[in-house]
């Protein structure tokens, strides 16, 4: 469902979606990075969200979106080790 000023609200297609055309502009955009690695994550596919969040990492790792990718990584070798 689409909220004020077109926001994605609760619309995960959405989301993805606006989420990839940010990274189309800017291919190392450490958020939207993040952001479609979780949205990959949540939805099961890990090798894509293991993509995503490399990226994000490589891209710059020590802000605050490169943190929390290099966390969803390490989360998803531990699931992975279970």
């Amino acid at each position: 469902m689409r909220g004020r000023r077109g926001s994605c609200s609760g619309d995960v297609a959405c989301a993805e979606a606006r989420t990839r055309a940010i990274l189309d502009r800017n291919p190392a955009h450490v958020d939207a990075l993040y952001n479609l690695g979780a949205i990959a994550a949540n939805q099961g596919r890990t090798e894509e969200a293991r993509g995503f969040w490399s990226r994000a990492v490589q891209a710059a790792p020590q802000s605050d979106s490169g943190r929390k990718a290099d966390q969803g990584l390490k989360s998803l070798v531990e699931r992975a080790a279970r």
